[in-house]
């Protein structure tokens, strides 16, 4: 071969290396699968956004400061979420190639056929380097898929006809149906003006609680009007009716408006609502208009109709409400006692005696629910205090936290009433950090504990039965002895003469070794003599095998009561009212024979 020959191939081979290692190892080829219909298409860019159609009014829509405005026909808030999940399906909705070029080429009509060369539908999207515009056509057989083409490309695809329905048809498909256009947050006072007048509510900024700060200030439901405010600010626009102009006012019941809310957070204005009659033919919808927002809009009747009411409905009638647990409730007066929260257990103080807590939380439910009958009056000066039975009150009830840990020995109050005057079934009562009497139901008031006695643990003894060895039964100089032999066998001892149901005087004896209290009655001799059991009584006691003796006297039933009896704690006889099975068995089997009459 010639030198110069192989010279000419050693330069083309060192040429086809080169291309082979920069140029088609960077090569990449494209990627398989769907593509999308606007590559490179970034959502977040888009400024504006544009429908229109034969028969279909132009909708335009622009993003300023981050939000949506629709801007033709009408200028009003736009569904940001709604156009914003469009951007989004045209980013990553994948489409697939209908006609390539050379089949356009070749098939004229094919624009015609697809509904492309007068389209359906027309989109354009404003982005800060260009702007596109989609032409949408008709539906494929199926209809599960329509025709588009962006102008300027020389393809026809198909795109899930799902996108579709993110198009407006007409401007109330962008328009914002949400009445209160921001959170719940956004507002901490609001004021309402209505037939009964004006008031102003008021969010307090640390504990959070509502307010009544005119026409007078006094606690409010806060509650009840969070509850209020989450159904204004999910409230959804039912219609659009038409732009306000001053003669509309009138027939839409706006001029004046049946009433009006303002809102604010601290001093700025959020926003101000005008309500108006109930629509024509609709019950369920009333007219409505927001400042700053011309068009006059349908809503729901029914969030509106709590607000149309005097101040008085949003004043707190909960007399007592605490976040913190309760370390120790005070009763104050001709009884005072207290009832404190240890550690694992609630203690009677002065006497150090264990408390039932189901009684105590029960006494907790009561105060929590105890609510307002009556606003007597709002502000009452300390003279004419007397005249409720306030000064001093016949009662007082204070609850408390348990101390900070910081060295003070005295406790955070969480709450506290004093109760008054009981008349034609109410009682007065107020608290001492509110300027107010109100007026509570009698019922209510009494259930609440008078004296220590009452919330004592009910648990009187717990006894395994097998320490019982003999129960005497005495009624006067009567008297029985039954000795125990074993599980439910007893039997009577010498000296004493009758017949028992040896099964069912321990079912009896095993009731009494772990009796309860379904009451406390009362404590002391002249609870004996208040309740008629120092004559007429029977008892039954218990001699433990190791000499312990646990007796339990019984009263003769009464018809406005059941069987009462009293055991001796403390060295003091207490009252207390036995359960249905305690005062069956004891009654039947535990009870000595009538002496027939001569």
């Amino acid at each position: 071969m010639n030198a110069k020959f192989t010279e000419i191939w050693l330069v083309l081979a060192a040429a086809l290396l080169g291309f082979i290692l920069l140029v088609e190892r960077k090569w990449e080829r494209p990627e398989k699968g769907p593509r999308a219909l606007l590559p490179g298409f970034n959502p977040e860019e888009v400024l504006a956004v544009e429908v229109h159609g034969p028969g279909r009014p132009l909708v335009r829509a622009e993003r300023k400061e981050g939000r949506w405005w629709l801007v033709e026909p009408v200028r009003d808030p736009a569904n940001g979420e709604r156009i914003e999940a469009l951007c989004w399906a045209l980013a990553s909705e994948p489409v697939q190639t209908a006609l390539g070029r050379a089949e356009l080429l070749a098939r004229p009509e094919a624009l015609e056929e697809f509904g492309l060369e007068t389209p359906v539908v027309t989109l354009r999207l404003w982005m800060p380097d260009r702007v596109a515009q989609i032409q949408f056509g008709h539906r494929t057989a199926p209809g599960d898929q329509v025709f588009v083409q962006l102008v300027g490309a020389d393809e026809v695809w198909v795109v899930s006809s799902e996108i579709l329905r993110g198009l407006a048809e007409r401007p109330e498909d962008w328009r914002e149906r949400r009445w209160f256009d921001f959170g719940r947050d956004a507002f901490d006072r609001l004021v309402v003006s209505n037939r009964w007048g004006r008031f102003a509510l008021e969010r307090q900024p640390s504990s959070k609680d509502w307010w009544l700060t005119e026409p007078l200030r006094a606690r409010a439901d806060s509650d009840r009007i969070e509850a209020l405010c989450r159904e204004l600010v999910e409230l959804k626009v039912a219609s659009f009716e038409s732009e306000a102009t001053e003669a509309d006012l009138e027939l839409y019941g706006l001029q004046p408006p049946v009433w009006m809310l303002s809102l604010f957070h601290g001093t700025n204005a959020v926003g101000r609502f005008e309500f108006g009659r109930t629509a024509t033919n609709r019950d369920d919808l009333v007219y409505g208009r927001q400042e700053g927002r011309g068009v006059i809009v349908t809503l729901p009747a029914k969030p509106m109709e709590p607000w149309q009411v005097a101040h008085t409905e949003f004043r707190d009638r909960r007399l007592l409400r605490w976040r913190e647990p309760v370390a120790a409730i005070e009763f104050l007066g001709e009884n005072s006692f207290a009832v404190h929260r240890l550690p694992g257990q609630w203690r009677l103080l002065p006497s150090d005696l264990p408390a039932d807590p189901a009684l105590v939380e029960a006494v907790l439910a009561q105060l929590e629910r105890l609510e307002i009958s009556e606003f007597v009056k709002d502000v009452v000066i300390e003279p004419d205090l007397m005249r409720y039975g306030l000064a001093p009150p016949a009662r007082h009830i204070v609850l408390r936290r348990a101390s900070s840990g910081t060295g003070d020995a005295t406790q955070t109050v969480l709450g506290e009433i004093q109760l008054g005057l009981m008349q034609e079934g109410k009682v007065y009562v107020r608290r001492p950090d509110e300027p107010a009497v109100y007026a509570v139901s009698a019922a209510e008031v009494s259930r609440l504990p008078k004296a220590l006695y009452q919330l004592r643990d009910r648990r009187i003894w717990r006894l395994d039965e097998t320490r019982v060895a003999t129960v005497r039964i005495q009624e006067g100089a009567r008297r029985w002895d039954l000795v125990r032999h074993g599980d439910y066998a007893y039997a009577l001892a010498p000296g004493s003469q009758g017949v028992i149901n040896s099964l069912a005087v321990g079912e009896a004896v095993r009731a009494l070794c772990e009796l309860d209290a379904v009451a406390w009655l009362g404590v002391g001799e002249e609870a004996l003599r208040e309740h008629e059991l120092d004559q007429g009584t029977w008892s039954v006691t218990l001699h433990l095998t190791d000499g312990q003796d646990l007796t339990v006297i019984f009263g003769r039933p009464r018809p406005e009561l059941p069987l009462l009896g009293v055991v001796r704690l403390e060295g003091n006889p207490w009252v207390f009212l036995t359960s249905p099975v305690v005062q069956e068995l004891v009654w039947a089997y535990l009870k000595l024979p009538a002496i027939p009459p001569p």
